[in-house]
């Protein structure tokens, strides 16, 4: 807004992206480059995957009475606390953010066809699969179910799930000389998480846990993590379909992995909680933890 003067929130991100960009690109000694030229427009979400998407009614911001307003300037409106700002927040569906087809992996199983909720993925008159992105409602289910993992994300904090799970055990284990835990946590529940959690818990916020697989449940035990806690919103306040559902059939299948394997599967752990406080994810730790030292 220094730049060009007031404008919308969208524009003002913007231009701090192109900002950032020039001053890494000059710290690196490169010629400057202008962002590439903005994206087409996404179409209008079709019907059939409309129908299927959550409907909540808005919040009302919390404003004085006409009697309270009367006779000062105080500001009218009170604006949200916490849980409703958080659950106002959950209205971004991020458009044009969601899965993608690898083209030279897919065999067009049509799995993705089968457990989209939002009927996204369709069959060309070709017989490839083809994922709308102008409809992808960014759930990830798919991604984690595609046995030729031939689905990718492109919404940030998905594809480099393993590495943030081994730079947050990192930290951990300079803390803590306790049982390392791992907990996956919805980022709509992050808040206040960090300031809070114990010395021995490694978190790693996901853009809900409908993105985490079996196969990421059993790298952070690889990459050295004593126990897994994922931290679930619930189907109430979930904002996908279906997403705890296949979070628990997720984690039952990395369960039974480990048990064929001889080890312990009470190493993972899931509890559902729209807001989790401080003192209630203390004890939780200290549950699992108490079961991968037992």
């Amino acid at each position: 807004e220094v730049a060009i003067g007031p404008t919308t929130a969208v524009q003002a991100m913007a231009s701090g992206r192109q900002a950032a960009r020039s001053i890494v690109q000059y710290l690196e000694g490169k010629p400057f480059t202008p962002a590439a030229a903005e994206a087409e427009a996404l179409a209008d979400v079709r019907a059939e995957v409309l129908n299927e998407v959550k409907k909540v009614p808005r919040v009302e911001v919390p404003a004085l009475t006409v009697e309270q307003r009367a006779g000062n300037f105080n500001p009218m409106e009170q604006g949200y606390g916490i849980e409703h700002g958080v659950g106002e927040s959950r209205r971004c569906l991020n458009c044009g953010a969601g899965a993608y087809i690898i083209d030279d992996k897919c065999c067009a199983c049509l799995t993705c066809v089968r457990i989209c909720p939002y009927n996204v993925p369709v069959l060309s008159v070709l017989g490839d699969v083809v994922i709308r992105a102008d409809q992808c409602q960014a759930c990830g289910l798919c991604v984690n179910e595609c046995p030729a993992r031939a689905i990718a994300f492109t919404m940030p904090g998905v594809e480099d799930i393993p590495e943030r799970v081994q730079n947050a055990l990192r930290r951990a284990s300079v803390k803590s000389k306790g049982p390392a835990i791992v907990s996956f946590v919805c980022t709509y529940n992050l808040s206040g998480l960090a300031y809070s959690a114990p010395d021995n818990l490694a978190l790693v916020a996901v853009p809900c846990l409908a993105k985490i697989g079996t196969l990421h449940l059993l790298k952070a035990l690889e990459l050295g993590a004593d126990g897994v806690l994922l931290l679930g919103c619930g189907d109430q306040a979930c904002q996908y379909k279906n997403a705890m559902d296949w979070t628990k059939l997720r984690l039952e299948a990395a369960r039974k992995v480990l048990a064929d394997v001889g080890l312990d599967p009470n190493r993972l752990a899931m509890h559902e909680i729209s807001r989790p406080a401080g003192q209630q994810l203390a004890g939780l730790v200290q549950e699992l933890s108490k079961s991968v030292v037992s």
